[in-house]
């Protein structure tokens, strides 16, 4: 009797077992890849982290905050893990397209950037360049990677950073913050041309800084009951900028021409213009107003202070009648 066998059930009976054995021998391959896979997101997640802290040690950092000795924020920072921040270099990168010929125009830095041009000359152009005031927040971090230990230890270092040129006086070599800036940002040239000008603004400078009577132009601009209760305490008049090098042009432009410099000293009703001395005026008479209608809604009226209020009110406004 003869029989004959299957080639196939032949082949599946050589075969049976051999899978668990094909799973053991690619189980370490497929553990390793998952391995891999875990370390890229733990070093993924710790890289947003690091970036993250970096970039809250520049800002924390800023002027005005002073906020360096804040704690680190420690649910997801660890102890020994380091955020600073550090000096850098200039960003040298701005410099050709902030020097370059299209924007390189009076009218957009000014005369004052190119020597024998104007009045003035800055002293010192890095304030007003785009490239300075650079800080660099670091955060680093060096941790072993959760799987495959082997690999050793991940180390990320990330920098953020800012450009924040804040002018403060002491970083412009000034010791007071009042000292006056303009013996320090801008020299006048000494081109024969403007000998004449340059004499008539350095007696003019002599005579303010010489003033024995300087303080009583304190009320100008620091007057402490107007600046404690949000009025306007700058009074110093200032002219419109003027595009223009000619200086009889701005002379007439800017100074003498109805609504100019000296309209805004003195005073024009005719062109609706007010002075030094009516801006004064009115300030301190609204001021004086507010201050009566509260003493008035007080119980009692303190009747003393509201007569002085009210005889300051009516000599305030017969002073504003009388200016021109």
């Amino acid at each position: 009797m003869q029989t004959h066998t299957n080639p196939q059930r032949s082949a599946k009976l050589h075969r049976s077992g051999l899978a668990p054995l094909e799973l053991v021998l690619a189980l370490p391959l497929l553990l390793s890849v998952m391995a891999l896979i875990v370390n890229f997101g733990h070093v993924a997640t710790w890289k947003i982290r690091a970036a993250t802290n970096s970039r809250l040690a520049m800002w924390r950092h800023r002027p005005m905050w002073n906020a360096d000795g804040d704690p680190k924020p420690m649910s997801w920072w660890p102890q020994g893990a380091r955020m600073g921040v550090a000096g850098t270099s200039r960003i040298s990168q701005v410099d050709p397209i902030w020097n370059r010929a299209a924007i390189a125009q009076a009218w957009i830095k000014g005369p004052i950037f190119s020597a024998g041009r104007g009045y003035l000359v800055l002293r010192d152009k890095r304030f007003n360049e785009m490239s300075e005031g650079v800080s660099q927040g670091t955060s680093n971090i060096s941790q072993r990677y959760p799987f495959l230990p082997a690999m050793g230890s991940m180390s990320l270092n990330v920098n953020h950073s800012l450009l924040d040129s804040a002018w403060q006086f002491h970083t412009m070599g000034y010791n007071f913050n009042e000292n006056r800036r303009a013996n320090g940002w801008w020299q006048l040239e000494d081109n024969p041309e403007w000998a004449q000008e340059k004499q008539v603004l350095l007696e003019a400078d002599a005579r303010i800084v010489n003033n024995p009577q300087r303080e009583l132009m304190r009320p100008l601009d620091r007057d402490l009951d107007l600046i404690s209760g949000g009025y306007q305490f700058d009074f110093y008049a200032r002219h419109s900028p003027v595009a223009n090098n000619d200086p009889q042009v701005v002379r007439q432009t800017a100074i003498i021409n109805n609504g100019g410099l000296l309209d805004r000293i003195k005073g024009n009703q005719a062109f609706n213009t007010d002075g030094v001395c009516e801006r004064m005026a009115k300030s301190y008479l609204r001021m004086y107003q507010d201050q009566l209608a509260i003493a008035q809604a007080m119980m009692p009226p303190p009747q003393a202070q509201i007569d002085q209020l009210q005889q300051w009110i009516m000599e305030l406004q017969s002073f504003v009648a009388t200016l021109p």
